[in-house]
This record gives structure tokens, sequence and C-alpha cells, in this order.
């Protein structure tokens, strides 16, 4: 009746063998106790069932967008953000922007700052008008003042090509080398090609390499 005890003993069925002398590796209980932590309410379960839908072969994006639709009705920025993915991209109907940008909007208003990446995608891409690389760089500022990952790498391209901002490879750096603290790998492909091409930086072979 405890839904995150659900959700932590689902994760150490998981574990399995990491913690063999509390439990062993059960797939099937793990998935039993997800949905009873989902069904009552708990957000990081119905997430945790979504991206398991997707990461399924073949992906089950049906399953996925309920999921994210029951956590967005509880308010989850993360949510919104996907669920305004899978309408512009048309993952599970045909792609509807206005509703893509709706999704993005409401989950920078609850404070997910990933809302603010999938806004600059539309702009920049020049849905319902042309491509907009200022306006897209404003949306991106938002997200990076957050420290959102992809609005940082997004960002950094724009300063360093000078697209809608001025071109600045100091600042480019500083948000990619934020984004890899994250574990962002594009983020981590972006700074190496710095380092490789000498933008901004000394060539570094080695740490291009790294």
């Amino acid at each position: 009746s405890f839904p995150l005890a659900a959700c932590l003993l689902s994760r150490l069925y998981l574990k399995g063998n990491e913690v063999a002398s509390v439990v062993d590796y059960d797939k099937d209980k793990a998935d039993a106790l997800l949905v009873v932590a989902a069904d009552g309410g708990y957000v990081p379960a119905l997430l945790d069932l979504a991206t398991e839908a997707e990461a399924s072969s073949p992906p089950d994006y049906q399953a996925a967008h309920g999921y994210y639709s029951r956590a967005a009705d509880l308010g989850d920025g993360h949510a919104l953000y996907k669920l305004g993915w899978m309408a512009q991209y048309g993952v599970v109907a045909a792609a509807d922007l206005s509703a893509a940008h709706d999704f993005y909007t409401r989950a920078t208003e609850v404070g997910g700052a990933e809302g603010w990446y999938g806004l600059g995608q539309l702009v920049q891409n020049g849905s319902g008008g042309e491509p907009d690389n200022a306006g897209a760089a404003a949306a991106y500022e938002k997200g990076a003042a957050q420290s959102e990952p992809m609005s940082e790498t997004a960002l950094a391209y724009l300063y360093e090509q000078g697209l809608g901002v001025e071109r600045d490879y100091s600042r480019s750096l500083a948000l990619l080398t934020d984004a890899v603290s994250q574990e962002y790998s594009f983020a981590k492909a972006a700074l190496s090609i710095h380092y490789l091409a000498g933008e901004g930086v000394d060539v570094d072979y080695s740490r291009a390499f790294n």
C-alpha cells in the first residue's frame, strides 16, 4: 500500500546479483511491483515503466505514451516533454506541432527544463513559420540556465557557428563542459570536435579521444 516501497523493492529485484544476499534477480516480480507503484500514483514508477516500454524490442511507444500521459496528469515535467517529443515527431499518431508546443510549454510551467529545449527545436526548425535561430537561442538559454544538457548542447552549437547569436567559442565550451559533466553523450561528441579542430582551444587530440 506504499508506492515508494514497491518501486524501491522493484529496483532491488532488478539488481539481483548485486544484492544477492538480499534477493535474487527477478524481472517478473520487479515489473509487477512497478505496476503496483504506478497504480498508486508514484511518478518515478510510471517513468520507469515508460522507459522500459521504449527500450523494449521492438519499442512499445503506445504503452510508453500511456505511462507518460499518466505521469503528465500528475504534473511531471519530463513526462510532458516526452509527450511533446512524441507529438512533434509523430511517434504514436500523426505529427501535431501545435500539441507538441502545448506539451513543451506545460513542461516549462511545472519546472521541466527539457521543455525549453523542445520549444527551441520547434522555433529553430521553423515549425509554423521561418526558422529562427535567435528565437531558438532564447529558448535554449532558459533551459541552459537550469543546466539542462540538451539545451546547453544546442545553444553551444549556435554560439560555435554564430547562428542567432554572436560567435563565442568560450561560451560554447562552457556550455558543453557543463553538459558533459552530466554525462550527455552528444555534448561529449561536440566537445571532442572543439579539441580536434582547435576551436576556442588549442588542438588536443588526447582530450578529444577521451
